[in-house]
């Protein structure tokens, strides 16, 4: 009676345990018939995506692609900044590098509260379209950019690193006035750089499903 049902794609204890029953149950029940794999276009489809450009509200001008040690990220504890943090997958090592994406911009503390209310679900780079999207709530996706030619190669690394990892990558916030160095809420596994004051506003861990359908 007092439980409030929010629509979410981010439902990834239930798409978990529906890939287990779909690997390891139902090819042992009596009459189970495969679902005809999807075929794998290799040509551009024909289907293009037109995706509006962010709210205004949640616009920022920059952002770095870059990588972070698994491990690193696991030892962040939930709470420690704005944000929010999925569950990290068996099966991989602390040196794997999780890719993902810094947005710099001094108002921080606003767009962090904007991406939790509004559900941040994940940032994808389109191959199709050469156009970096960021994924909020139950259905909605913006374009971040149009990347240009010079950063596509940053940009597909991080597409080919995500989906190696499953689909498991970061979105950060950090204000480059106020923040300091570039870091997580954490000790740094160097004790020499623990002297470097600085933090990221808002960590997201995330896994993007989108790609998954069409392996």
């Amino acid at each position: 009676r007092d439980l409030k049902i929010i629509p979410s794609r981010s439902c990834h204890m239930l798409r978990n345990w529906l890939a287990y029953r779909d690997r390891q149950v139902y090819p042992r029940m009596e009459g189970y018939t495969p679902a005809p794999k999807r075929k794998s276009l290799v040509g551009p489809s024909m289907v293009k995506m037109n995706y509006e450009g962010l709210p205004r509200r949640i616009e920022f001008n920059r952002y770095a692609v870059t990588a972070i040690n698994l491990g690193s990220l696991a030892r962040v504890e939930p709470g420690a900044i704005p944000g929010k943090l999925c569950r990290i997958p068996g099966g991989f090592a602390d040196t794997d590098k999780v890719y993902g994406i810094v947005i710099m911009t001094e108002r921080d503390e606003v767009l962090c509260n904007l991406l939790t209310s509004m559900e941040l679900a994940g940032v994808r780079f389109d191959l199709e379209t050469g156009e970096m999207v960021m994924d909020l709530g139950i259905d909605s996706s913006y374009k971040i950019e149009k990347v240009s030619s010079d950063d596509a190669d940053s940009c597909i690394k991080f597409e080919k690193g995500k989906r190696e990892l499953g689909g498991l990558h970061f979105v950060a916030v950090h204000n480059p006035m106020t923040g300091g160095a570039i870091a997580l809420p954490i000790s740094a596994d160097d004790p020499g750089q623990n002297d470097q004051s600085g933090c990221i506003a808002g960590l997201w861990l995330l896994t993007d499903y989108s790609f998954q359908g069409d392996e």
